[in-house]
């Protein structure tokens, strides 16, 4: 059993903060004795005395804004997050005056202070928002909208209802459960438990939180394997874990205490968020240092037969949702009008002399750096597949779509292990399982690593 400290991205933002309060300081100070638009009467004061202080100050700052729970409710900037900062703010000018009032060996310039509260107050305002900006570019997910379903109408179930609908308004809540006679106007009630596959489709759920009774464990059961097969994140309330055999996980969701059933790798904890910091520097790195190559492959498909150079493609990602994968086009531009959706195989007619070659080497692949900076894949997670087969193997193949809790990748486990073109998708799913449940940043690093030397010394893409 592990347990899950989600704590790094609110720790990065307190000190982004307390930083940024440190430069304000500085700026203050500058201005108020070196930018010349302020007479100075008493001399220029020695800036690594202030400098001391100011750290003092940030300090006190990051205190006040970790210990208030001022980041607790995520990165977006809404004006409940702005009164808290300025609340906040202001708290600390307060005790700064408390200070100053019994600690009189530094004369701290007045001017300067005025100028830094506001200074403060208005800069730490727009930081912020430009912070929250800066990371639903970099990572969407976090900030889609959570359409979570509680099954149980019962005292339970209303608790986490009211405890969720009280700690985060961004929420879409809903309820399923036997009777909705007792339930309050205010909740949300979809209907009976029978209804359970129809209203998760109807109303795009991605998060259920099971609350029933004890005595409905096989329902819970079946909502588990449904959960399952259509890649949905489920979590229990603790009196019903004994009921389930897979790995577990004790987590929270928006303050709500719940047992989490298998790998769920929050997109706020220390490694995933190190995971997509790391995808989007790799990627813009290499989108710039294999510029030339692109422009060679560019020539060598125009000049065989005057086609498009790029081919996009519907396929499944994280969560279930479908994006465009780019791709060098590698097959003639007809080569499934008749067929339809076919896989390629060793030594397929329908390839290109140029795409034979990038087939091989895998260069083909490359275009895929572009999906990794949006935001739509990682440079490892499981191989996306099209919408069509993914349709084909949830339907027979257990847990299929638990390979989607994680970004799909350029490369992952299964293609580091052989498998790849024709070898068994069931082989593959095993592989990808694998991963998904005991992912770890370092596990990213070896696929890399092993990624790397299998293209450099034994080529078997086709």
């Amino acid at each position: 059993m592990r347990v899950n400290k989600n704590t790094f991205s609110g720790a990065l933002a307190s000190f982004l903060d307390a930083f940024a309060i440190y430069f304000i300081l500085s700026f203050s100070f500058y201005l108020r004795f070196y930018s010349g638009l302020i007479d100075i009467n008493k001399g220029i004061p020695s800036f690594q005395t202030y400098s001391n202080a100011f750290i003092f100050i940030s300090m006190l700052f990051y205190s006040i804004f970790v210990f208030s729970g001022q980041y607790q409710k995520g990165f977006r900037f809404t004006p409940e997050y702005s009164w808290l900062l300025s609340r906040n703010i202001f708290y600390g000018f307060l005790l700064l005056t408390s200070f100053a009032f019994f600690y009189r060996d530094f004369n701290f310039s007045r001017l300067t202070v005025s100028i830094s509260f506001f200074a403060i107050f208005i800069f730490l305002n727009i930081f912020s928002y430009l912070r929250a900006l800066f990371i639903q570019m970099i990572m969407p997910n976090l900030f889609k909208r959570s359409n979570i379903l509680i099954i149980g109408t019962n005292t339970r179930g209303l608790e986490i209802y009211q405890n969720l609908k009280n700690s985060n308004d961004s929420l879409n809540l809903s309820m399923i459960g036997p009777s909705s006679i007792h339930l309050p106007s205010n909740f949300n009630y979809l209907g009976p438990l029978n209804n359970f596959k129809q209203i998760t489709q109807e109303h795009l759920i991605n998060e259920v939180i099971i609350a029933l009774e004890d005595k409905e464990e096989k329902k819970a059961i079946q909502i588990v394997e449904e959960c399952e097969q259509k890649g949905i994140h489920f979590s229990v309330v603790p009196d019903l874990f004994e009921i389930i055999t897979s790995k577990v996980e004790i987590g929270a969701i928006h303050g709500v205490p719940v047992i989490a059933i298998g790998s769920r790798h929050d997109s706020l904890s220390m490694q995933y968020t190190l995971k997509i910091f790391v995808d989007r520097l790799l990627s813009a790195i290499s989108l710039v240092a294999l510029f030339p190559l692109f422009l060679i492959i560019y020539l060598m498909i125009k000049i065989e037969d005057g086609g498009p150079v790029f081919y996009s493609q519907e396929r499944v990602g994280l969560n279930g949702e479908t994006f465009k994968m780019y791709k060098f086009r590698s097959m003639r531009t007809d080569a499934e009008d008749k067929s339809g959706p076919t896989w390629a195989i060793k030594g397929d007619t329908r390839w290109t002399k140029a795409g034979t070659f990038l087939r091989k080497t895998s260069i083909d692949e490359l275009p895929q750096l572009w999906n990794v900076l949006i935001g739509q894949m990682s440079l490892v997670g499981a191989r996306p597949e099209r919408p069509f087969f993914v349709n084909q193997f949830k339907e027979k193949i257990p847990g299929y779509m638990i390979r989607h809790r994680m970004p799909v990748g350029i490369t992952g486990w299964a293609q580091c292990n052989g498998l790849r073109g024709q070898s068994s998708i069931e082989d593959r799913t095993t592989y990808d399982l694998h991963y998904v449940e005991n992912w770890s940043f370092i596990l990213d690093i070896k696929i890399l690593f092993q990624t790397v030397f299998k293209l450099v010394f034994i080529q078997s893409g086709y």
